[in-house]
């Protein structure tokens, strides 16, 4: 009698359990849903010139000019680093102020070139531009959250999952917030990782200071303002059935 009486206190301890962790199961963890198997489709490759703004720091390094205009170069700034100022400019060795906002690394590559020239320190000067300062963030259900600096000054957002160790099975796939700025406008847009729209350029294709936050859902929200309550119950039903084991004992 007492085997018996044991053995149906571990089903219904078992049954308790299985219950509690249905309650937090989720089937509609998959990304990319309304992509179809073995099917393909034609790029649209769009050439979005990226635009210098206020909070760009820029690198500027310069080539085939002589040794000693960069030493005098070195001298004035050792690592080739610019702050853009309140009037948008930097202050470039030999040229002076120089406006930088608002026109593309090509365009400040070949007016700096061209003032170099003209104001004789280089025949031929080769300049290369880079914004040191570029990076993305994703926060929210994510395994590893946080802000990405990127080199080589482009990444797309399936790149940035795959950094961030993928989405959680919490993480709410049809409500991904993108947050950008640009000119001075801050923009917020929705998106679902399982609609198509995502291969658009606007959310494929991520800008510098981009953030993505993915949002949770509706059974992390409950695990959040529940877990208390939840781990009190399970406590006081684990204890009653500890308490009748030794009784029937």
């Amino acid at each position: 009698m007492k085997k018996t009486n044991l053995f149906q206190l571990n089903i219904l301890t078992l049954i308790i359990i299985c219950l509690f962790t249905s309650c937090f199961s989720n089937k509609k963890i998959a990304s990319f849903q309304q992509i179809n198997q073995n099917s393909e489709e034609k790029i649209k490759y769009i050439n979005e010139i990226y635009l210098i703004e206020n909070s760009d720091l820029l690198q500027i390094l310069l080539g085939n000019i002589d040794e000693q205009s960069q030493n005098q170069i070195n001298t004035l700034n050792i690592n080739g680093t610019y702050k853009i100022d309140n009037q948008g400019m930097i202050d470039f060795p030999f040229i002076g102020k120089i406006k930088v906002i608002g026109i593309s690394k090509d365009s400040l590559k070949n007016k700096i070139e061209e003032l170099l020239v003209e104001n004789k320190i280089a025949k031929k000067p080769l300049a290369t531009i880079k914004i040191l300062n570029f990076h993305v963030t994703i926060l929210g259900e994510v395994n590893k959250p946080g802000m990405v600096n990127l080199t080589d000054e482009q990444i797309t957002l399936p790149e940035l999952l795959g950094l961030s160790g993928d989405l959680t099975v919490f993480a709410k796939r049809k409500n991904i917030l993108l947050i950008r700025e640009q000119n001075g406008i801050r923009t917020y847009k929705r998106f679902s990782l399982n609609d198509s729209i995502m291969f658009d350029s606007y959310y494929f294709n991520l800008r510098n200071r981009d953030i993505i936050y993915v949002e949770p859902n509706g059974i992390k929200a409950f695990n959040a303002s529940q877990s208390r309550s939840i781990l009190g119950f399970t406590t006081g039903v684990l204890t009653l059935v500890v308490l009748i084991m030794g009784f029937t004992r």
